[in-house]
């Protein structure tokens, strides 16, 4: 009988929050052009891994912690990876992060990869600006991996879509089949990357009266000291919140929705990854390093955030779809 050895593989190892491996991924789809024959693991943030193997973009997501045994540091307890015991001479591991002593690249060893590549997208000699190319530019020099970027490579995120009813139906109780328009994150990783929780309400009130039962909130888990300030300040409105959602859903979620407001935080960019028309409201970081791209995102910056409700709502007029305009009472 005929012994068939394992398919090669690319291991992509990436520690990073959301956001970051978001901006990695026209890097990975590259990887993928180029090596149509390999098949590509993603080790790094968990839910983003579920949300790409559903998307078809990686073909097998751990998290980065299932990469190491319970003591990475030590070297006494190895184990195999959870996928492909053996390893062939082209397999290949890319890690975003930086190795400086060599220990990753010497316990990647131990498992059997004996190519590894260890480049963190945020080394200085690395001369790109925004991270989209700065993750590309970091594995260039692996052989056949320079050249620009294909539109295929740049394209939106590709998950089934959840019938519409059915989604808000079930995350949604106040209303058996509501129309969700508008979906306003007002959270961040952090504090100063926010609108202020008052200025944020005063908005949010004005579009929650100008387009009624049209607009709801979404908060991460780490959103509550954002989110639940704004939310008591309008309990007279009831607006619906969509909260402890796995990230697959969350991208049901954005695909139902006609535009997304966020500040730069990793639901942003997962927002912008969907094709959701999104308007970001950018600070102290830098949009032209950090934010996501496309003609559906429209990137409003002011260096300490004061933006005022009435310009914003004028931009939220400006963007909304034109199908919508009846919306505007």
């Amino acid at each position: 009988m005929r012994s068939f050895s394992p398919p090669a593989k690319i291991l992509i190892l990436h520690p990073g929050a959301l956001g970051d491996g978001l901006l990695s991924l026209p890097t990975i789809r590259k990887l993928r052009r180029l090596n149509p024959r390999h098949k590509v693991i993603w080790y790094g943030h968990q839910g983003l891994g579920k949300v790409l193997l559903t998307a078809g973009e990686v073909d097998a997501a751990h998290s980065f912690e299932s990469f190491y045994s319970g003591n990475p540091w030590g070297m006494g307890s190895l184990r195999r990876l959870p996928v492909w015991s053996q390893c062939p001479d082209n397999d290949l591991v890319i890690a975003w992060m930086n190795d400086d002593d060599g220990f990753w690249a010497s316990y990647a060893a131990q498992l059997g990869y004996t190519q590894s590549f260890f480049r963190s997208p945020k080394d200085f000699s690395i001369s790109s600006r925004h991270m989209v190319e700065r993750y590309a530019e970091a594995i260039a020099s692996l052989s056949g991996l320079g050249g620009p970027f294909i539109p295929e490579d740049l394209r939106v995120l590709q998950l089934p879509k959840g019938n519409h009813t059915e989604l808000f139906g079930s995350l949604w109780s106040n209303s058996p089949s509501p129309e969700l328009f508008i979906l306003l994150h007002p959270g961040s990783g952090s504090g100063q990357k926010c609108v202020s929780t008052k200025n944020f309400s005063t908005f949010a009130r004005v579009l929650l009266r100008k387009f009624p039962g049209k607009v709801g909130f979404i908060g991460g888990p780490a959103d509550s000291t954002f989110l639940d300030p704004i939310l008591s300040s309008l309990s007279d409105l009831d607006p619906p919140v969509f909260q402890h959602l796995d990230l697959v859903t969350v991208c049901r979620l954005f695909n139902c929705v006609r535009l997304y407001i966020g500040h730069d935080s990793g639901l942003s960019h997962l927002a912008a990854g969907c094709g959701t028309h999104s308007l970001l409201l950018f600070g102290p970081t830098d949009p032209e390093v950090w934010a996501p791209r496309g003609t559906h995102v429209r990137i409003c910056r002011e260096q300490e955030l004061n933006f005022s409700s009435e310009g914003l709502v004028e931009l939220v007029e400006e963007l909304l779809p034109e199908q919508l305009g009846s919306l505007v009472v």
